[in-house]
């Protein structure tokens, strides 16, 4: 049985990539978003985040199921009272945290957040207080610019709850081998995506520049810090063409337009995009379109 070509972006790739790195360095939070274009590669990246929800809901148990994880886990509570307000933290988080205990007591939780994480917790007591089935899925919120894993008990009595917060960290003492080469892949990926920004930003420079002028390849890269040959390749990945085609493509679509909608003498409207010679242009445009520009705007005229 043949096996059919599989074709993706590589962009979409890199992020696959990222999201297998990042959660072999302990980080959850680093999901892909799916698009749905039910491709082959979408049931990998779908698969993906399941595995990344299932170890959400580990992390949740690993405490305190398995005491030898104890070394692989930062696991802290907080007291809040039912107004939010923080009355007690167990003594490591201040520690780990480098914050002053003193800095945070009876402050609201939420005035250590971000808007939006202030928002989901918020929801998150909401749901716990008034719905008798909720079983959320395990959330992640910013304290004090540190990411966490979270759950909220709430307390017999009623008034107070108790925030867990967790976070996996590798000790390299127990992960001696194999770091260094992830640490250069995650470089690498790093470097991609940098790449990747500054080839999308000529892009846009690109589709801004006036059609009569030529393409300065050399101008270009040296103005985005860029070598000529990474810029060709990440045209490439990114849009399945070098950078002269893309600027010829833009070209030969804007003439197109003009043949079709203006009144412009063909010779004239050839040098509006960058051609001194009509007969240059006449060619192109028959390569592009399979119709020269002349026939195209007599059966424009005869349509009329």
């Amino acid at each position: 049985m043949m096996k059919k070509n599989i074709i993706f972006s590589q962009e979409r790739w890199n992020n696959l990539q990222e999201s297998l790195l990042t959660l072999a360095q302990g980080n959850l939070s680093k999901k892909i978003k799916v698009k749905y274009l039910n491709d082959d590669l979408e049931s990998i990246e779908v698969l993906l985040n399941m595995v990344i929800d299932e170890w959400k809901q580990r992390v949740l148990q690993m405490p305190f199921n398995k005491p030898e994880t104890h070394k692989f886990i930062h696991h802290y509570q907080l007291l809040l009272n039912k107004n939010l307000q923080i009355l007690d933290v167990d003594q490591q988080f201040p520690l780990d945290s480098t914050i002053d205990i003193k800095n945070i007591l009876n402050k609201k939780i939420t005035q250590l957040l971000e808007e939006e994480d202030q928002n989901s917790l918020e929801h998150y007591i909401n749901q716990l207080n008034y719905s008798v089935n909720f079983h959320p899925e395990t959330p992640s919120i910013t304290v004090l610019g540190n990411s966490y894993l979270y759950s909220i008990k709430k307390l017999s009595s009623g008034k107070n709850y108790i925030l867990n917060l967790y976070q996996i960290h590798l000790d390299t003492k127990y992960f001696s081998k194999g770091l260094a080469s992830e640490s250069t892949e995650m470089i690498k990926l790093e470097q991609r995506k940098r790449y990747r920004d500054i080839i999308e930003e000529i892009k846009e420079h690109i589709d801004q520049l006036p059609l009569s002028e030529r393409l300065q390849l050399k101008q270009i890269c040296k103005s985005f810090g860029i070598n000529s040959f990474q810029l060709k390749k990440g045209f490439q990945e990114l849009y399945q063409c070098c950078p002269y085609d893309y600027f010829l493509t833009l070209r030969m679509k804007h003439a197109h337009l003009l043949v079709e909608t203006s009144t412009i003498s063909l010779k004239e409207l050839s040098q509006m995009v960058g051609y001194s010679q009509y007969p240059t242009f006449s060619t192109q445009f028959l390569k592009t379109f399979q119709i020269r520009p002349r026939t195209l705007r007599k059966k424009q005229q005869n349509n009329i």
